[in-house]
């Protein structure tokens, strides 16, 4: 075969390979792009935070005696604080420290009509589960538990005289506890909780006495979490 032929082909063939491989080495030179994977936010305790809250409202509480005595129901007031914690996606934990007052007004035949005023220190250990994701301006929920208090003053009224009945009244009164409400969102952070709650109690008001006064309450009021 003819030398110089062999030459004018290597010859061409080298200026093809350099004039092609420019354009794969850029090709090949280039990473790799990945396609962007789309982030997903999930309601979780991580998202929450605890809050304080300041609550306030009123009770309207009765009596179930026995043996059977008639009490009418009266209207007392309630303050305290609330804290809201974050369990798991919408259940939350909120223990809650109060002042309560609890009124009635005895109107049997058998003795002269008084009125009972009992003041409480209570602490209540509840459950809270919301049937809304966080995010939504309205909550509603659902609530329940149970309350101790613990008795600050027992007194009842008979006009004119006031009767110091302390002594007489248990030094503890507990609670079962449910209820149903709703969240609102004021502005970022801050809640605001309007709730109804009814309270069973399972205590004895009466201290050392073979009579039973339990209590029955029906709590109105508001939190506002922040």
């Amino acid at each position: 075969m003819n030398i110089k032929l062999l030459r004018k082909l290597a010859g061409v063939g080298l200026l093809v390979f350099f004039a092609i491989k420019p354009a794969f080495s850029d090709d090949f030179s280039q990473p790799i792009k990945k396609p962007k994977q789309k982030e997903v936010v999930v309601d979780s305790p991580q998202t929450e935070r605890v809050r304080f809250g300041l609550k306030g409202g009123v009770n309207f509480s009765n009596y179930f005696t026995e043996p059977k005595r008639n009490f009418d129901t009266r209207h007392g007031l309630v303050g305290g604080i609330a804290l809201e914690v974050p369990v798991s996606g919408r259940f939350f934990f909120q223990p809650e420290l109060g002042y309560t007052q609890h009124r009635s007004k005895y109107a049997g035949n058998d003795a002269a009509p008084f009125d009972a005023q009992v003041d409480h220190v209570e602490i209540q250990i509840l459950g809270k589960f919301r049937f809304a994701d966080s995010q939504e301006s309205v909550k509603p929920f659902f609530i329940a538990g149970g309350s101790a208090g613990y008795l600050l003053r027992s007194k009842f009224i008979v006009a004119p005289l006031e009767v110091d009945a302390k002594d007489s009244t248990a030094n503890w009164l507990f609670n079962l506890v449910g209820g149903l409400g709703t969240q609102i969102s004021m502005a970022e952070g801050i809640d605001l909780g309007l709730e109804a709650r009814y309270m069973f109690g399972m205590s004895n008001f009466y201290k050392n006495s073979t009579d039973v006064a339990k209590n029955r309450t029906i709590y109105i009021g508001a939190t506002l979490f922040f």
